[in-house]
């Protein structure tokens, strides 16, 4: 199980409570409790079914339950990726985890300022995509390339740990992402891409990107990879400044 929150907001997750085999578990008599940790397994937000404000069990019979978030949960903490884990605590007191899955942390300022910078650099606008009449890629998918471009970043080179809130270089984030989006719907294209030929010997090719967009990864690619380790190296550099004190500084514990 995969939940997003923007940071700061109020947000209500409904739930179904399911074992293994997909049985619906009945929560009579159970307790729900939910940590998000960091991939350290350092716990950030900690809920209990015990406090209905937190978790509150609407239907026990039919494994249904809805998850409260309210905006001190998430404000202090930055916007990454974490663990959520979702266990159960049955009536005869045996723990069972019955998720785990990715708890996502969105700034609304700086993932909408970059989702709106990437559709006027690449014209992904509805009034603009004349063919299909609706957005190539929705903000959901675009959160996901963001993320997926940021963790691009910090696998280059040598390892970090930068944010979406503190990532260095926002240009390179915005080419970073449109390399995904490439990527994502060429994968796209080529699953779906049909040729056919009508009685009139008109050929016709649905999702006929896959070339094109191919064409572009490429040339991206390599623009992108250049300016991001030259990032890299600078702020490596920036990070080994420091001073060397004189000796003389000691001179009070010399003989």
């Amino acid at each position: 199980m995969n939940l997003s929150i923007y940071k700061g907001n109020d947000k209500t997750f409904e739930i179904e409570v399911t074992d293994q085999d997909d049985e619906i578990i009945n929560l009579s008599g159970g307790q729900l409790f939910v940590n998000v940790t960091d991939w350290q397994e350092n716990s950030k937000i900690t809920k209990s079914s015990t406090d209905p404000t937190q978790i509150e069990i609407t239907d026990p019979e039919a494994g249904l339950a809805q998850i409260h978030f309210v905006p001190t949960d998430t404000s202090s903490l930055a916007s990454d990726i974490y663990v959520v884990y979702i266990n159960y605590i049955n009536y005869e007191g045996k723990t069972y985890t019955i998720s785990q899955g990715e708890f996502q942390i969105l700034d609304l300022g700086t993932i909408s300022y970059i989702r709106n910078r990437i559709r006027n650099f690449n014209g992904d606008k509805e009034e603009l995509n004349v063919l299909i009449r609706a957005l190539e890629t929705t903000d959901e998918e675009m959160n996901d390339y963001i993320q997926k471009a940021v963790d691009l970043f910090n696998s280059l080179g040598y390892t970090t740990s930068y944010t979406l809130s503190d990532y260095p270089n926002k240009g390179n984030l915005i080419e970073g992402t449109v390399i995904q989006i490439l990527m994502g719907k060429g994968i796209l294209s080529a699953r779906n891409m049909l040729t056919y030929r009508d009685e009139g010997g008109i050929t016709v090719q649905d999702f006929d990107t896959y070339g094109r967009y191919i064409n572009l990864f490429n040339v991206y690619i390599n623009r992108y990879m250049q300016q991001a380790m030259d990032i890299k190296r600078s702020l490596n550099v920036d990070g080994a400044y420091g001073s060397i004190e004189s000796p003389m500084n000691y001179v009070d514990i010399w003989y």
